[in-house]
């Protein structure tokens, strides 16, 4: 069973951080690792990604290019705590294949820092893997925090918009997206709605099923 309360918010804020060391005590300088919940307008199908989202493409994940720590703009009130900003790392994704929008061959793609931080679904693009992802255009303007980069994209709803294609099989990362078509509880909750429960394996799409819903 999966338990979340929405609010209306974008994706990359921070409402809960722990401190977690990892490593022994043989090391002196023990890595920390914030674990984090992040609360967003939620989607729960695939059209509800793509009305969100500017691009929507089939891509392989390169190299990660950039790391900064995003305070959103404001800068960090004690600079020696790193827990105050959220880590993001900057891959390179090759574009195989345009769903959605209009694209180069080569998008640089904001997600969260998996080596800095413990989200609470997997937010990891890992080198080599193929992927769906629903995105975002950002700028200075709408990204205040992210100074490495001129611009970029981010993930639709941080782990909604990540699916894992393997073969012909699309996976969402997140369990969340349970449905093809637009359903009437997409982005709809308001704060102090009720908390949505949604019960379930997670669901699996083929390829030619989400082009199709694109397509329509």
């Amino acid at each position: 069973m999966i338990k979340r309360r929405f609010v209306n918010g974008v994706a990359f804020i921070a409402l809960t951080v722990v401190a977690a060391v990892l490593g022994g005590a043989a090391r002196r300088a023990p890595v920390q690792r914030q674990q984090v919940v992040f609360d967003y307008p939620a989607q729960f199908s695939v059209a509800g990604l793509a009305e969100t989202a500017d691009l929507v493409v089939v891509g392989t994940v390169g190299d990660t290019v950039a790391k900064e720590l995003d305070f959103g703009g404001d800068g960090p009130r004690n600079p020696d705590d790193p827990t105050e900003g959220v880590p993001i790392a900057f891959v390179e994704v090759s574009v195989d294949r345009v769903l959605q929008g209009k694209a180069g061959d080569l998008l640089t793609v904001a997600t969260l820092d998996t080596g800095l931080i413990v989200a609470e679904r997997d937010a990891g693009l890992r080198e080599g893997a193929k992927v769906l992802l629903f995105l975002r255009a950002e700028t200075p303007k709408s990204a205040p925090g992210i100074t490495v980069v001129d611009s970029h994209y981010s993930i639709v709803n941080v782990t909604q918009g990540i699916f894992d294609v393997q073969d012909e099989r699309v996976i969402p990362r997140n369990p969340e997206i349970v449905s093809l078509s637009v359903l009437a509880s997409d982005s709809k909750l308001e704060p102090g709605d009720p908390v949505l429960e949604i019960e379930g394996s997670t669901r699996e799409f083929s390829l030619d099923e989400i082009i199709g819903e694109l397509d329509d």
